[in-house]
């Protein structure tokens, strides 16, 4: 692991800078290799492995250079293997969100898991989870939000017809005042009054029991 890196951290250095002489470009014209090959291919003639090896190696020496300067880590845990993983484990993890990568080596310094590969599952089951929490928690909170702009609306609708029916009554009211108001009015103005009518009505009565017994007297004398 510790070759692959070296061999990866040449590969990307030689690639870095285009506007200076590297040491696979100096060894190209000591060598009499054509100059168009690529930096991989230069290595790789030198080093007796593949390009590809070389190319792979090259990620993977990014990818443990992403990790420490994600969690602070030390390259020498990685490579001599206090942090267990195969290549293709680093490279995974560092694609991966910081926090996610640090949460990988704390579950494996805390022992938690005991390597790589088991930590990464462990973390992004723990993320599924929580994302799947959150979502749960969004649809709850809409759900009661939804629940309350019900509840409103039907609060409103009920003040609603509560204030239409007190207008209703308390024009009904009104009305029912002003007829008898109209009543009342209507008979002033029309003169009749209760004890006024008894009061005639005894005075005009006595004058005619007056004459209906004058009439009868005589014959109750000749009886």
């Amino acid at each position: 692991m510790t070759r692959n890196y070296l061999l990866g951290t040449r590969y990307g250095e030689e690639k870095k800078d285009s506007n200076r002489p590297k040491f696979s470009q100096l060894v190209r014209h000591d060598a009499g290799i054509i100059g168009d090959k690529s930096t991989s291919k230069v290595i790789a003639n030198q080093t007796k492995v593949d390009p590809r090896t070389v190319e792979r190696a090259g990620t993977f020496a990014k990818a443990i250079n992403t990790i420490v300067t994600n969690t602070g880590i030390s390259r020498k845990d990685i490579l001599t293997g206090v942090i267990k993983g195969t290549m293709k484990d680093i490279n995974a993890l560092a694609l991966l969100g910081p926090g996610t990568q640090q949460r990988v080596i704390t579950l494996i310094k805390e022992k938690k898991e005991s390597d790589v590969k088991d930590a990464t599952k462990k973390v992004e089951k723990e993320e599924r989870d929580r994302v799947i929490r959150e979502i749960e928690e969004k649809e709850r909170q809409t759900k009661e939000i939804q629940r309350k702009e019900r509840e409103e609306k039907e609060r409103i609708e009920i003040e609603r017809i509560r204030a239409e029916r007190a207008e209703r009554e308390r024009i009904e009211n009104e009305r029912i005042e002003k007829e008898r108001l109209a009543r009342e009015k209507a008979k002033k103005e029309s003169g009749f009054n209760p004890v006024f009518s008894i009061i005639t009505f005894r005075i005009a009565f006595i004058p005619l029991m007056c004459v209906i017994f004058a009439s009868f007297a005589p014959l109750l004398v000749k009886h």
